[in-house]
């Protein structure tokens, strides 16, 4: 299916106004250690709007106490600059500042539609 140019601007609007939370993209840069061996690191980019929801928490258990695996999903605008191996930080909700931001992994490709870019996120850390 087929949008007429003004359907299509106005569904990309639509998104953008209901970006309310702010994230950041982590680029990914691989360096090597004194043995050659590749290193990851993830340097911040600048703050964008996004839309941010939580999909599922997963209990594990491991050899350390059971903990949560939180599974997300971010729609950021159109055009942003983002791979599979860059990470995302959610920094505000809602309007509030997070005290600790939130940080996930990229599952798979990044999806462009026709009015925004979906991420699908997995959390790293604690």
């Amino acid at each position: 299916m087929r949008l007429r140019p003004d359907a299509l601007t106005a569904a990309q609007r639509a998104y953008e106004s209901e970006m309310r939370d702010i994230g950041q993209v982590m680029r990914c840069e691989t360096t090597e250690d004194s043995y050659g061996a590749p290193v990851e690191s993830y340097v911040a980019g600048e703050r964008i709007p996004c839309m941010f929801s939580f999909l599922s928490a997963t209990e594990r258990a491991t050899l350390d106490p059971t903990y949560s695996v939180m599974v997300g999903r971010a729609r950021l605008p159109l055009g942003t600059d983002v791979t599979q191996r860059d990470r995302f930080r959610v920094l505000e909700r809602f309007g509030k500042t997070l005290v600790r931001p939130r940080e996930f992994a990229i599952m798979g490709e990044p999806r462009e539609t026709a009015a925004y870019l979906m991420l699908e996120l997995s959390e790293v850390g604690a």
